[in-house]
């Protein structure tokens, strides 16, 4: 049996156990033995939950998860790099590497990539890298419409705000007009980043691929500020996030607790068009309060994702984990279901780098800042609903 097999094996026991000691007790409250025997299954099945992820992204990439690149051209297409111009050259990727390495380059070879702000556009063949570690560790972009952009600020058209209807026409009558009324969604290009301060020293050592060290650092702490955002992102210096744009569709009795009925009531509060490919989305300390939950024929509506690659599923629809979506406290938007195709993240093509050799030499460390600018929204209201807790 494979890796991956043999931990999703454990969390199903794991999980059945859980479930057995909810079930021993009914109705009935569980005693503090029980809670703490519960709380402490549930734990070490989240806990496989998530090394479950990190191998499947490991096997998907045809690598050892913990085994950083020897060099980036190992994860390079093989067909781009030596015909390309620009950031896309050798030439330029090799200058790059220079340039981070503190070796004496050939600005030349740069000046394609000179940003305004000083840095310099990273090789295409990092930026694909960088993209693709992204999508690894921010789940809204895989699931929802990622597109990419020349300018900074851009309007998208949207579907029909109100649609016209079809009617029947008797012969030789008038036609009666149904005109559907669009709407514009303006994306901006806002700027997240990330500084990593490095001691010389380290740079000074042949034996440490900072090409690899930079890709990873830069990229988990981007990709951990885009999904804050693009969950519960304001709209503010930052992208609107799913919940931002998200119509309240239940009103929870409680501040602090969810009944089944009353998620059956979001479920159905989304129209069955957006539905068929629905997800929901919801806090870890809110999944716990959905995994306790059954229906009138005492069947659970949380199901664990046993299959390599699948989510967790509740009411039979996918349920992605995010510490951004709010907590189950009074009037956060707790839950929520939605199709997260009509959410957009604008990425503006491009990264940029600079390297700071001034601000830090009294500390004999180099800085390096990374740059990526991206925005996001929900192109239609209805296509997302939220239960908010009293």
């Amino acid at each position: 049996m494979s890796v991956i097999g043999s931990l999703q094996e454990q969390r199903g026991r794991l999980i059945a156990e859980a479930r057995d000691i909810l079930d021993s007790a009914g109705t009935d409250a569980l005693t503090a033995e029980q809670t703490d025997k519960y709380e402490k299954i549930e734990a070490d099945a989240d806990a496989l939950r998530v090394t479950i992820e990190a191998h499947q992204r490991a096997a998907e990439r045809g690598e050892v998860e913990t085994r950083a690149p020897a060099t980036m051209a190992a994860l390079e297409p093989t067909t781009t790099a030596e015909v390309r111009g620009g950031t896309g050259s050798e030439e330029y990727r090799t200058a790059f590497l220079d340039f981070l390495s503190g070796r004496p380059v050939e600005s030349r070879a740069l000046s394609v990539g000179t940003a305004a702000s000083g840095g310099y556009t990273v090789p295409d063949s990092w930026a694909t890298t960088l993209t693709q570690k992204l999508e690894e560790e921010n789940f809204m972009r895989g699931i929802s419409k990622v597109i990419t952009t020349a300018s900074g600020t851009f309007n998208l058209p949207t579907v029909p705000s109100s649609h016209g209807s079809a009617t029947w026409t008797a012969e030789a009558a008038a036609h009666t007009e149904g005109d559907d009324t669009f709407s514009e969604i303006e994306f901006s290009a806002y700027a997240v980043s990330r500084l990593v301060k490095v001691s010389t020293q380290l740079m000074n050592d042949s034996g440490i691929d900072m090409e690899a060290y930079l890709m990873t650092e830069i990229s988990r702490s981007i990709a951990a500020a885009q999904e804050a955002a693009f969950v519960d992102g304001s709209g503010s210096t930052q992208p609107r996030g799913i919940i931002y744009g998200s119509t309240v569709g239940v009103t929870a009795a409680s501040a602090t607790a969810i009944t089944a009925d009353e998620c059956i009531e979001l479920f159905h509060a989304l129209k069955p068009q957006y539905r068929r490919n629905g997800v929901f989305l919801a806090k870890d300390s809110t999944v716990l309060l959905l995994r306790k939950l059954k229906d009138t024929t005492n069947q659970y509506l949380w199901s664990p994702g046993l299959q390599a690659g699948q989510p967790d599923t509740f009411m039979g629809l996918p349920l992605y984990t995010s510490s951004s979506m709010p907590a189950p406290v009074s009037g956060g938007k707790a839950l929520c279901i939605a199709d997260p195709q009509f959410y957009v993240i604008a990425d503006r093509a491009g990264y940029t780098m600079q390297k700071l050799t001034e601000l830090y030499a009294a500390n004999s460390q180099l800085g390096f800042l990374g740059t990526a600018r991206t925005d996001g929204s929900l192109t239609v209201a209805e296509a997302s609903q939220v239960l908010q807790m009293a």
